[in-house]
């Protein structure tokens, strides 16, 4: 099964990004976890970093992680188990090109996933990581509404998913973190 949480002995948590649409508020949320001395996980399209290529190179520097999320957002329980592989590979390829590291996580678009994904991930090198809190921020929920659904969910261990390119959640990442 995918990873959604880890157990922890302290109170450290993982925040993940999913990177999908344009890039305009990268320095923004680069700048708020610098403010907070965290650091993240970002999962991109192939088609975002090839377009972004500057924005993945400002993750890096900033001491984040970059992780795979399929080369263009195709729904993965629709293609057979050697075309995932084809497309995860296709996106490390496009990630590598401009970090010079593979990546070693995988998540799905959607969080799209079943055994023939986990499959396809474990035959492509990757871990396949999920969330264990959503931050429905895609939705467009103000930051309000984001903490409201986060912090009584969250604790020690968990992996919460943000986006990027949404229309909140760049200016409510400082009152969340």
């Amino acid at each position: 099964i995918p990873i959604y949480s880890v157990s922890r002995e302290d109170s450290s948590i993982s925040i993940t990004f999913d990177c999908a649409w344009g890039s305009e508020d990268i320095d923004s949320i680069i700048n708020t976890l610098k403010k907070h001395n965290c650091s993240a996980t970002f999962f991109v399209l192939g088609t975002w970093a090839r377009d972004n290529a500057d924005a993945v190179k400002k993750l890096v520097a900033a001491g984040h992680e970059i992780a795979n999320h399929s080369y263009n957002h195709t729904y993965y329980t629709t293609l057979s188990v050697p075309e995932m592989i084809e497309d995860i590979e296709k996106c490390n390829k496009e990630i590598e090109a401009i970090t010079d590291v593979k990546p070693s996580l995988f998540r799905a678009p959607s969080g799209d996933y079943n055994n023939n994904v986990i499959s396809a991930a474990r035959q492509a090198g990757m871990k396949y990581i999920q969330w264990s809190v959503d931050s429905l921020d895609w939705r467009g929920l103000n930051c309000e509404q984001m903490l409201e659904r986060i912090i009584p969910k969250t604790k020690s261990g968990d992996i919460l998913l943000f986006h990027n390119g949404t229309a909140h959640t760049a200016a409510s990442l400082d009152k969340i973190l």
